[in-house]
């Protein structure tokens, strides 16, 4: 799979929730993701699997799609 470019690389901070999103994977008793807003700083999905798969980013952002308003231009960082 190939990577996208860093569309966050020299862009200003964020002044208003739903502009830019990134991506946690951490490691608990069950491995789990989540997507947090960089401006309010909240988790706005989250999924937890057996196992630290592609499905687990891309099921917690679309669980943080059906629940929150995006801006025109959402930006998502994943690493």
């Amino acid at each position: 799979m190939r990577a996208a470019p860093n569309l966050r690389r020299g862009q200003p901070t964020p002044t208003a929730p739903n502009q830019v999103w990134v991506v946690n994977s951490t490691y608990l008793p069950k491995q789990g993701g989540g997507w947090l807003d960089r401006y309010t700083r909240k988790i706005v999905g989250w999924d937890v699997r057996e196992s630290m798969t592609e499905d687990l980013v891309s099921e917690a952002l679309h669980c943080a799609l059906a629940v929150r308003q995006t801006a025109a231009r959402l930006v998502v960082h994943s690493d």
